[in-house]
């Protein structure tokens, strides 16, 4: 029997559900993917679709043709600093289609010429779980980041892939949200630390260590624009007076985010349900821990975190168990007594309705410690 070998060029859009606020940001948002072929309608897009559900009819994987060395790849649109990448597997048959498996970073879109990330897959010398983590090396850089069957015939097949890093600065890879401090309706666009400070005192750090531009909407880097900027640095921030253009032309709307190293523990938000004991395992699964709450500092830390992401929830799940006479004991072995937590808690509680640890947050009232049932599908943060 023949068979034909198809390269069919396939790309898509996609956005993920995830967002990045502090610590390692998905890099895969608002990117473009391809695949050497494409069978029926399981296209490239749905690898980074932020649905990470792996179960092929389900409409969430990707699949290709039979053919040599199928390959996958997304395009993070500049390079950058990638810290691990998160395959899912198929998990209703066919796991070991993925056996010898690699994963290519780099800065040529010939995914067969850019570095290895982590090691290849290999069945017969270990078992998987369906989320496979590729930790590359230390700050490997790249813009294109690739899944192939390297040396294997037969169909790829990706349910997700999860690209974890960021642009690198002074250090640091906490970035803020982007922040538009104005509309420009004005001859300003003044995206300024000050300025900055005063809109956004949740999420703004005094002395940031990296600073970015671009244009609202097109997503234009300042420094791609042709315009002349007052202020472009990290002493003042970003300032653009239209008076300082050329022929009389306007700025156009920035928005800006700062590289911000303080702030404690590096807090994500995961918009997805699941058990304490789940969220534990999911953290760990994307390469951090359970966002861990010890002091006042560390409880504000996660506010402003929650307070960005802007989702409409009551409670999170955080790291924490209770354990004999209410201590709270914490994954990574150490623990804490409920008379030093006591002051982070929410007035009446614990009252021993659960034995984890989650966010009590209210709009306008703030964020407090509470217990909970463990049982009970929350959100929850993670920490890097």
């Amino acid at each position: 029997m023949e068979i034909k070998k198809t390269f069919t060029l396939v790309m898509c859009m996609a956005s993920l559900v995830h967002v990045c606020y502090s610590g390692l940001c998905e890099l895969a948002e608002d990117t473009v993917a391809t695949q050497s072929s494409t069978l029926e309608d399981a296209s490239a897009e749905r690898a980074i679709d932020g649905n990470d559900v792996n179960i092929y009819n389900m409409g969430s994987c990707t699949q290709t043709s039979a053919e040599h060395q199928p390959w996958w790849m997304v395009d993070l649109g500049r390079s950058q600093i990638v810290h691990h990448v998160v395959v899912t597997n198929r998990g209703d048959c066919c796991e070991k289609r993925l056996d010898g498996a690699v994963v290519t970073v780099g800065d040529t879109a010939d995914h067969l010429a850019n570095p290895q990330c982590g090691n290849q897959v290999d069945f017969e010398k270990q078992s998987y779980d369906s989320k496979i983590k590729f930790l590359c090396d230390e700050n490997q850089v790249g813009r294109y980041v690739g899944v192939y069957l390297k040396d294997r015939h037969g169909p790829l097949t990706l349910c997700e892939v999860e690209v974890y890093g960021g642009k690198k600065v002074g250090g640091c890879l906490l970035w803020t949200n982007w922040m538009n401090n104005n509309d420009k309706s004005g001859n300003v666009d003044n995206e300024t630390i000050s300025a900055s400070l005063a809109t956004y005192p949740d999420t703004m750090c005094e002395n940031p260590t990296g600073i970015e531009a671009r244009t609202v909407g097109s997503r234009i880097p300042a420094e791609s624009s042709n315009q002349v900027f007052a202020e472009y640095n990290l002493e003042e921030g970003f300032l653009c007076r239209s008076a300082d253009q050329a022929q009389g032309q306007n700025c156009f709307d920035y928005e800006v985010r700062y590289c911000c190293a303080g702030g404690g523990n590096n807090a994500v938000v995961i918009a997805e349900k699941v058990s304490h004991s789940e969220a534990v395992g999911k953290c760990e699964s994307k390469g951090m821990s359970m966002y861990k709450v010890h002091d006042k500092t560390s409880l504000a830390h996660a506010l402003s975190t929650i307070n960005q992401s802007g989702i409409a929830a009551n409670n999170f799940w955080i790291d924490g168990t209770f354990g004999k006479n209410r201590r709270i004991n914490f994954n990574e072995g150490t623990h804490a007594s409920l008379e030093d937590m006591k002051p982070l808690f929410h007035r009446g509680e614990p009252n021993g309705s659960g034995d984890c640890l989650h966010f009590w947050y209210r709009s306008g009232s703030g964020l407090s410690l509470d217990d909970g049932d463990c049982d009970v599908n929350q959100y929850y943060l993670c920490m890097h």
